[in-house]
């Protein structure tokens, strides 16, 4: 059985609902480092009445919108409220015992006949309850596990992994919440690339960008920031040799607060670890006349 350890300097993006929904895109999108938004769009007949503003604000600020029916199953109103477009993943949430697995084979057949690819399979305990079997559709579908500490023991049965939940909010590592989400929530790290995520939603690979200057404040914080700002910021040490800080991970640790002090010593800027305005525009400034 193949298992997957919490890394913390994966990609990071998280499961929303109504119990836990964004409530700042801006705050989140420079914190999910995998440039995706999950969440829930039905449960059966049932539309959540977050699903619309999640989907509008994930594909307004540019994010991978992974949609899922939970529990119950139609898949007809989840075709309704989620239809196939680039940019869109849909998953089964295999969780309640009302679930079959011919049941949920059906709904696979009927997804994959609309948007002309499989969609993905969320679920562990309710899954091995009913003896992981091998050789059905849950087989072909990219497999979306969960665990609240320790590592996903990836069950038989299920396609390749994509995506690893660590934490409800509650158990299992933190973080325990996210920049732009209200309250505790689900958060999961990649267990791909987002490059690997985005061709699975039919979307070539991101361009490179660099935050805006009225981007969020980096900062050592505990727990560390994380995020595709981080990432550019590292990237832009290490362009201009803050080696010390090692490997661009998009994780703001103890080595990227040491560079980011070296290098605002040695731009005559304030040395506070602060990463704002000033920092950025000192650090392009020097990197374009390199």
């Amino acid at each position: 059985m193949t298992a997957i350890s919490f890394d913390p300097s994966r990609p990071q993006f998280v499961d929303a609902s109504h119990y836990h929904p964004v409530v700042d895109f801006g705050a989140y999108i420079q914190a999910a480092a995998a440039g995706a938004l999950a969440f829930k769009v039905t449960e059966g007949s049932y539309l959540d009445p977050t699903a619309n503003d999640h989907l509008a604000g994930a594909e307004q600020h540019g994010l991978i919108s992974i949609g899922y029916e939970y529990g119950l199953l139609n898949v007809n109103t989840f075709l309704q409220y989620f239809p196939p477009r680039a940019g869109r993943i849909p998953v089964l949430d295999f969780e309640g015992a009302s679930i079959s697995v011919s049941a949920a084979e059906g709904w696979i057949r009927a997804v994959k006949s609309a948007y002309g690819r499989y969609p993905w399979f969320y679920g562990h305990s309710e899954w091995v309850a009913r003896g992981a079997p091998t050789g059905t559709e849950v087989e072909n579908c990219p497999y979306w596990g969960a665990r609240y500490g320790g590592p996903l023991e990836v069950p038989s049965g299920v396609g390749t992994p994509v995506a690893f939940q660590f934490t409800d909010g509650s158990n299992g590592p933190q973080p325990h919440s996210f920049p732009g989400v209200s309250g505790n929530c689900d958060i999961n790290m990649l267990v791909i690339s987002p490059d690997a995520l985005r061709g699975l939603a039919e979307l070539s690979a991101a361009p490179a960008t660099t935050p805006s200057l009225d981007a969020r404040r980096l900062r050592l914080t505990d727990p560390p920031m994380t995020g595709a700002d981080v990432r550019a910021w590292q990237e832009q040490l290490l362009t201009l040799g803050w080696t010390v800080l090692g490997a661009a991970d998009s994780v703001f640790g103890s080595q990227t607060d040491i560079a980011t002090r070296g290098f605002q010593a040695a731009r005559n800027l304030t040395v506070d670890g602060v990463v704002g305005p000033a920092s950025w525009a000192a650090a392009r400034t020097k990197a374009q006349s390199s």
